[in-house]
């Protein structure tokens, strides 16, 4: 075995903490097991590793709090239709300025939409109105 390069007055006495243990999972389960039975309240764990790419198994498991969420099955989630709410999941009540402005921004879009819907609807039903009177 070669020798250090560096001398034992020169090395680190403690060692650097790291940004993240090897295997560490990201304890995001319990919120995301609510959002899940929020939005599939039947089979969900079949949806939820449907979404994931996981095993039924791992989906069950990560329902019960047996495990932790990998970082690429939450990417899944955030990739899904249902991204938005697995976010709002995730955020819970934090606050940043970011946040309440994305949350402001998507609840207008919401709004716009509803608006739109109902402006046809209106429309339809002027239409199916003057009909009768022809």
């Amino acid at each position: 075995m070669k020798p250090s390069a560096i001398s034992a007055a020169g090395a680190n006495r403690t060692p650097e903490p790291r940004f993240r243990r090897s295997g560490t999972i990201v304890p995001l389960g319990p919120r995301i097991s609510r959002a899940c039975r929020a939005i599939w309240p039947d089979k969900t764990d079949k949806n939820l590793a449907a979404v994931t790419g996981n095993t039924d198994r791992a989906a069950r498991k990560l329902l019960a709090g047996q495990c932790g969420l990998s970082l690429g099955s939450f990417g899944a989630l955030l990739h899904s239709d249902d991204g938005l709410l697995f976010l709002e999941a995730i955020m819970g009540d934090a606050a940043p300025t970011w946040w309440r402005g994305f949350k402001r921004q998507a609840r207008l879009s919401a709004v716009r939409r509803t608006q739109e819907e109902l402006r046809i609807e209106i429309e339809r039903l002027e239409r199916s109105a003057a009909d009768l009177t022809d």
